[in-house]
């Protein structure tokens, strides 16, 4: 993905760039790696991680989850914007 305001956005943070975040569009849930990964094996385990559920899940489109992210983009638009 180019750029990173999108995924800042959708977890509510700052995300450097490059990072590895896997993300579930059907339900807005995203998973990101407990450590850095530095080599191929990593990122195969962290992707198995998360196909076989054992990897911890953030987000979602729940409603709490969406108020919460309408309040973060607004904050951040305020914060932004020239005065």
């Amino acid at each position: 993905m180019d750029g990173n305001d999108y995924i800042n956005s959708l977890i509510m943070g700052e995300v450097t760039v490059p990072s590895v975040i896997i993300l579930n569009t059907s339900n807005e849930q995203y998973f990101l790696p407990s450590e850095p990964i530095e080599s191929m094996e990593q990122l195969v385990q962290f992707i198995s991680s998360v196909l076989n559920g054992s990897a911890q899940a953030y987000g979602g489109d729940g409603f709490i989850q969406r108020v919460k992210r309408v309040a973060f983009d607004a904050r951040s638009t305020i914060m932004v914007s020239p005065v």
